[in-house]
């Protein structure tokens, strides 16, 4: 460890151990509820500061080390056209919602050859990019680690306020524009990460895995959801806001689960549930990357769930080849719900029977299926 780190992290923790012991006594004077809430608040507060101030000493640290600039300086380069566009100043917010003033390299989009214009909207490989930065997985202003978190409360929530106030009970409070971008930005990554590796997994030999020796099901079905357009043409609203459309998109999704010698969940298997706004054949390239990278070709049996759609069904042959798996062991199958729904159908067709006797009859025929 470098000397000069080391006493710097020596400094703060002295610091917040000298805080401590003045603020140890009205601590301890905590005696009632409200005070004892606040109490913990402090403490919580001053460690997360403590940790931030841990995270910012490394972080200079590393930033200040040539060979470490220069070796992801050097790889950035080799990945695209980018031309060294100085070191410049930025501030990149940390997992306890602190701040830390960085200066590290910048690496700006070469455009020198190109004819005409520049483009306005950002190509392959970004407006350009901080390599050491991108090199210790801080990207968009933020650590991984607190990216990570944003992502997680705003899945978690139902909107993107509610994930900002669960962020804003631990000090983190970085606007509904950063953490939307945030959100936005690091879901377009993982889903690039992840058809990336599903391509990988399709095209690399067959090996062993999970589900070897496994009774697999794959289900799969189509939904509904809107997908917010905006109109780019019209003059805006009195708000300010542009208007836009909502269509209907139907987005496919799917999970892979493995049942017991019961037929119930197994509960060491953690179950693959996914989905694409692609179309069909999108949706079957997905699920064969899964099951290859799984071992499915090894799997005692692999059950195929869902609806009557053609779309299903026309394409469960074509998979079980992908996948290496012999005919004989893929069972297709109308899955329990959907097949729950056609006998309410069948039973609305006897124009003499009652309420009652419709019931009964739904009643017998589920216990049979």
């Amino acid at each position: 460890m470098p000397r000069d780190l080391q006493e710097q992290i020596e400094q703060t923790l002295h610091q917040f151990a000298d805080l401590v012991e003045e603020a140890l006594p009205d601590w301890v004077g905590a005696r009632d509820p409200v005070a004892f809430r606040a109490m913990e608040l402090t403490v919580a507060r001053v460690t997360r500061e403590l940790a931030d101030e841990i995270v910012s000493a490394v972080l200079r640290e590393s930033l200040a080390d040539p060979s470490f600039q220069a070796q992801t300086s050097q790889a950035a380069r080799s990945s695209g056209r980018l031309r060294n566009g100085g070191r410049r100043e930025l501030t990149v917010r940390l997992l306890g919602g602190g701040r830390v003033g960085v200066c590290t390299e910048y690496l700006g989009p070469d455009r020198r050859g190109r004819v005409g214009r520049p483009r306005k909207s950002r190509g392959k490989g970004g407006g350009g990019l901080y390599p050491a930065l991108a090199a210790l997985g801080i990207c968009f202003g933020v650590t991984p680690a607190l990216g990570a978190e944003v992502c997680r409360q705003v899945a978690d929530s139902d909107s993107v306020r509610a994930g900002r106030s669960a962020l804003a009970r631990r000090d983190i409070d970085l606007g509904h524009k950063q953490t939307l971008r945030i959100v936005r930005c690091f879901g377009a990554r993982a889903v690039e990460q992840r058809s990336e590796w599903l391509h990988q997994a399709r095209e690399r030999p067959l090996a062993s895995g999970l589900l070897a020796g496994k009774r697999v099901v794959v289900a799969t079905d189509g939904g509904r959801v809107r997908e917010r357009c905006p109109k780019r043409r019209g003059r805006p609203r009195k708000n300010g806001h542009r208007a836009y459309d909502a269509p209907w998109r139907e987005p496919k999704l799917f999970t892979i689960y493995v049942l017991n010698a019961e037929g119930k969940l197994e509960q060491s298997f953690a179950p693959v549930i996914d989905g694409t706004l692609s179309d069909a054949d999108g949706c079957f390239e997905m699920l064969v990357g899964y099951l290859r990278a799984l071992g499915a070709h090894e799997a005692s049996e692999v059950v195929v769930a869902g609806d009557g759609a053609h779309w299903i069904w026309n394409r469960v042959t074509a998979m079980a080849h992908k996948i290496g798996i012999a005919s004989e062991r893929v069972v297709e199958v109308i899955d329990f719900f959907h097949a729950v729904g056609k006998l309410h159908e069948i039973v609305a067709i006897p124009a003499g029977w009652s309420s009652s006797e419709r019931a009964r009859w739904v009643k017998r025929a589920r216990r049979r299926l």
